[in-house]
């Protein structure tokens, strides 16, 4: 199995070609394992005959199998999750990482986190602190994931943002400006980009 296939550079694209053709003479089959752009990847490199039956898509994980994985894991230090449940950790973090492997990661990875500046004491652990470090962690692992097309839109995706009424907008003829004020519609093409961060456009 090759894991983070989104990351298959020309360096091995021939390998991964080969084998996907079956060219080696070998029973092997290739299974390949990543995010959902991983199928992109693979056609830019030339391995494209991939049928829609053996592209499977993995769903969230259970909050059961969640919190199974956070009581192994304080197990092997040493450490047991309090029965009660209103005050279970493995639960706590089950929920909060919504099932999500990668929110998974960042959860227990801020929780061993705070369990170290707390001589790993969980009674003494600084809740609030370990949560605000999993945002910190899950930021820095999305923004590391963002292609060059997502950091070139920025500025578009802040513009929507900001211009967006918590009520929400419904398309017609008008944009709304930050300040609230209608406008005629802006097309992308007709926006200046000093106008980004101020206006989102309907087309």
């Amino acid at each position: 199995m090759v894991d983070e296939i989104r990351t298959i550079g020309e360096r091995h694209a021939d390998s991964i070609r080969e084998l996907h053709e079956g060219r080696h003479g070998l029973p092997i089959v290739l299974v390949c394992a990543g995010l959902a752009d991983s199928g992109e990847a693979l056609v830019k490199n030339g391995a494209s005959r991939m049928q829609i039956a053996n592209v499977h898509t993995l769903g969230a994980l259970k909050p059961d199998e969640c919190a199974s994985y956070v009581e192994q894991m304080l197990g092997r230090c040493g450490i047991k999750d309090p029965e009660e449940e209103s005050n279970s950790i493995a639960k706590r973090i089950a929920e909060r990482s919504e099932g999500w492997p990668q929110h998974l990661h960042t959860e227990t990875a801020a929780l061993f986190w705070g369990l170290g500046k707390a001589g790993c004491d969980l009674g003494k652990v600084d809740f609030k602190a370990v949560e605000d470090q999993a945002a910190a962690y899950g930021k820095r692992s999305y923004q590391a994931r963002r292609s060059m097309e997502m950091w070139k839109a920025e500025d578009l995706i802040a513009a929507v943002m900001v211009a967006v009424p918590e009520d929400g907008m419904k398309a017609g003829g008008f944009s709304m400006s930050s300040n609230g004020q209608r406008a005629p519609m802006i097309r992308h093409g007709d926006c200046p980009r000093e106008w980004m961060r101020t206006c989102c456009w309907i087309t």
